[in-house]
Formats: C-alpha cells, sequence, structure tokens
C-alpha cells in the first residue's frame, strides 16, 4: 500500500489541479477525510434517503453537496471519481499486488472447488459454490487475473456477480494447439465474457484452457492463509514475546487489578499514565504495577496462582 501510495503514477494524480480542488470540497464542505473508506457510501445513501439541506439531520452539508447530483462535472460525480480512481490506482499498482495479496485466500478456496475436477475422479466437490462479497471483493478478484479485466475508473454496481465456469472438453474438436488439456474455463462480469482479456488466452473464443487459469492464481495462492490453524502433524509456532510477557503477568492479582484500570477512568495522573502505556509492551508493566501500589491496591508477593492463557 505504501509504495502504491508513494509511486509516481499515484502522486502525479493525486497531486493534479483537479484532485487538489476535489480534496478541499471533500475535506472543507463534506468534513470528511479523503482517505475514509466510507465516503461513497456517505453520499450514496444520502442521495437515496431523498434529505435535502431543509432535513436537520444533516444541515448545510453532505445534502447541499449532493443537490446537484445527475448533473455533468456534478461535485458528487466529482468526489465518486477522486474516490474511485484512488481506491483502484493502489489496487491495480505493480501488477495488481495489493490485490493478489488480499484476494489470496479466497483465490485458495475457490480453486480448492476447480482442482478436483481436473483430476479423474473429483470425489465429493461441489459443483456448484456460491459465495457472497462485497464490491471491494469483486474489483480486485478481477484485476488479479490481469491488467485488461478492470479499469480504474470503475466500480462495480450493486448486486453484481462473476461467473467462473469450468468446461469440460469431451468431444475430441478441439484445437490442440489452443487446448492443451481436457479443461477449459469461462469468466463472466455481469453477463459479459471476459475471458479473452486474461493473459494468454485466445480473445477470439470464449473459452480458454484452464492451465493459464492455474498459471496466474498458483503464485499467490500457494501459501497458507494467515489466519491457518497448524495441523497435528504440524508445529505450532511459538507465541510472541509480548504474549508471553502478557499472559505472565495476567496470573497475577496486579494483572487483573491493571486490567479493572483500563475499563474505568480514574482522575490524576496515574490514571492517565495507566490508560496510556498499556500499547507499550512489557517493558513498562512493573510501573505500572507500582502505580497500581500507589493508588492503593498493596501487594501480596508470596502466593500467586499461575494460569493459562487461552
Amino acid at each position: 500500500y505504501d509504495e502504491a501510495i508513494q509511486s509516481e503514477e499515484f502522486q502525479n494524480f493525486d497531486k493534479s489541479e483537479q484532485s487538489q480542488k476535489t480534496r478541499d470540497f471533500i475535506f472543507g464542505t463534506l468534513g470528511k477525510n479523503t482517505n475514509d473508506d466510507d465516503l461513497l457510501d456517505c453520499l450514496m445513501t444520502t442521495i437515496c434517503s431523498g434529505l435535502s439541506h431543509d432535513d436537520d439531520l444533516y444541515g448545510p452539508t453532505i445534502a447541499d453537496a449532493v443537490d446537484d447530483y445527475g448533473k455533468v462535472g456534478s461535485r458528487f460525480e466529482l468526489a465518486a471519481e477522486f474516490n474511485i480512481v484512488s481506491y483502484n490506482k493502489v489496487m491495480m499498482f505493480n501488477d495488481a499486488a495489493y490485490a493478489k495479496m488480499s484476494m489470496a485466500p479466497l483465490w485458495t478456496e475457490i480453486m480448492d472447488n476447480i482442482r478436483p475436477w481436473l483430476q479423474a475422479d473429483p470425489g465429493d466437490a461441489p459443483k456448484l459454490a456460491i459465495f457472497s462479497g462485497h464490491d471491494t471483493t469483486l474489483m480486485p478478484l478481477l484485476a488479479s487475473l490481469g491488467p485488461k479485466l478492470w479499469n480504474e475508473t470503475d466500480w462495480a454496481p450493486y448486486a453484481s456477480m462473476l461467473l467462473i465456469e469450468i468446461h469440460e472438453l469431451i468431444d475430441g474438436r478441439a484445437d490442440k494447439s489452443v487446448f492443451k488439456s481436457d479443461f477449459a474455463f469461462r469468466i463472466l462480469f455481469n453477463g459479459k465474457i471476459l475471458t479473452g482479456l486474461i493473459p494468454g488466452c485466445p480473445q477470439d473464443c470464449e473459452l480458454c484452457d484452464v492451465s493459464h487459469l492455474l498459471d496466474i492464481v498458483d503464485i499467490f495462492t500457494n501459501q497458507p492463509p494467515d489466519c491457518s490453524v497448524p495441523g497435528d502433524d504440524e508445529e505450532e509456532e511459538p507465541a510472541s514475546e509480548v504474549m508471553v510477557k502478557t499472559q505472565k503477568l495476567m496470573s497475577t492479582k496486579e494483572g487483573i487489578l491493571l486490567l479493572l484500570g483500563l475499563v474505568y477512568i480514574f482522575d490524576g495522573t496515574n490514571a492517565a499514565v495507566l490508560s496510556t502505556n498499556t500499547a507499550v509492551g512489557a517493558n513498562v508493566m512493573e510501573e505500572e504495577i507500582v502505580m497500581l501500589q500507589e493508588n492503593g491496591f498493596e501487594d501480596e508477593p508470596e502466593e500467586r496462582t499461575s494460569a493459562r492463557g487461552i
């Protein structure tokens, strides 16, 4: 993400005169940060609700700002375009690296349903798999397949649908120079066939050999998900040092008192230290225990009960 927004292409867009005017409008009139992901949702729900500048809920801010919706060059269209292009430029930067990384777990699950059908016996693999997602799911899925499948000025419409079909070539009439295997795939987005836009696929055919799909997605789907749980035969990674020290602290009376101190707001300077030092880590734990003692909590160091973190 940081590399994308620091790239020359993004900086040229972000520092353009039009972007600056739009940014001033978004921040000054709408009172929104240009990095807010909910900008489009905020504008669209205001329009769809029918609120105007006479409504006390919004006052002369967002409602006024979208009163020219539907007009050429409207402030809404400019704000929406700025938000869309900003998102897509990051998503598509460096051969859609951001899209591939974010969609790798989903592509892994999708391909887990497809790969069995490329074998002689698919076993109990489903013939139909349905996934429900967001606009920000469909766009990076398509962008991860090649630079021509998504435009930086486009946004997935409401109720969009992406279809990935697997076809077995069984009649023997397939051109072996095009279809090297016995399986092909077809991709449609909202009824439009996009297969020919995928690198390596013939532009004049609705189908493409499945090897091209595998070549693209295998690069970023052969990694274990970040949230995977080690199996019985896998060695579990050791907990981080911070987690170990936190568990050790929470096995003490002082640790329990510290946790309670985070829930309530105390008066005085010691409470401020209590609330701000929690993210610093184990290095300040002893100071916080002393602070609790200064607030009237007595230490009982002799007898402690150990506890195992869950």
